[in-house]
């Protein structure tokens, strides 16, 4: 997947030196809805890269509303212990069980023209 792509990892370290605090997500819980969206998906890959190269163990909870795209496009993180997927529309009421510390909302509408 992206992540496995040296020129993506460049843009994740290019990145990383720029976020204030980084080291307060270690060992936390992050909801990120819209994760199949361009800025969703960043987000939880640069989380994921810190999981996977400096064992942070952020616990990332991607809510999306297209199982089939999620599975497609994360298909790399799918037996991480960290990686969970929520299949759902963010416009309708959750009903799942889950401690969360922090919720990045990423999800929007994906028509240009309604902008």
């Amino acid at each position: 997947m992206y992540i496995c792509r040296e020129e993506y990892q460049n843009d994740i370290r290019r990145v990383l030196p720029n976020i204030k605090n980084l080291e307060q997500l270690k060992g936390k819980s992050v909801l990120i809805t819209g994760v199949s969206g361009m800025i969703g998906s960043f987000l939880a890959d640069l989380l994921m890269y810190l999981n996977i190269n400096s064992d942070y163990g952020v616990d990332i909870w991607a809510l999306g509303r297209d199982e089939h795209a999620l599975r497609k496009r994360f298909a790399s993180y799918e037996d991480n212990k960290n990686w969970h997927m929520l299949i759902q529309d963010v416009t309708k009421p959750m009903s799942c069980d889950m401690h969360v510390d922090y919720i990045i909302h990423a999800a929007g509408d994906g028509y240009p023209e309604a902008f």
